[in-house]
């Protein structure tokens, strides 16, 4: 037992010691680039920000093929952004009519984090909520069709 522990602890020495090799030349310059533009193909709506308390909650809405039958909220899962929606979820959804709006939580992709957050001073469902809530208001929209995936659907 004493000899496997040893093992793994020499494991975990060699992989954090471990040098890798460099970036490429031009890599920060590239992403640099990246992040200053539009995601042409990832963000496929208008984006923009809803200030929610001391939060920043970032949103995108992509409009309905055709006439608009009605806006769905997409609330996504614990500790992944709002990107994580298949791209053919969201032709489907909108090539039936329906203009989609999705969010990053408090904390995920393009949202800022709530200062002072930590185990003792957690994000409330509550909270959560009127970050959906604000997001609304942000696009002046009264009536959505909500759906969450798992801690989404708390929210929702």
């Amino acid at each position: 037992m004493l000899a496997t522990a040893g093992f793994l602890l020499a494991g975990l020495v060699a992989l954090l010691t471990r040098r890798v090799p460099p970036l490429p030349p031009g890599t920060a310059q590239t992403i640099a680039r990246i992040r200053t533009n539009p995601l042409t193909g990832v963000i496929p709506g208008t984006s923009g920000y809803a200030q929610s308390g001391e939060v920043r909650i970032w949103y995108e809405s992509i409009p309905a093929v055709g006439s608009e039958k009605g806006v769905v909220l997409l609330n996504s899962s614990l500790g992944v952004g709002s990107l994580f929606w298949p791209p053919s979820f969201l032709r489907a959804l909108t090539a039936e009519g329906y203009r989609v709006v999705r969010y990053d939580h408090r904390g995920t992709g393009a949202s800022s984090w709530m200062k002072g957050w930590d185990r003792k001073h957690p994000y409330s469902l509550v909270e959560m909520a009127n970050d959906a809530v604000t997001v609304l208001e942000e696009l002046r929209l009264e009536r959505v069709h909500m759906l969450g995936l798992s801690l989404g659907g708390f929210v929702a």
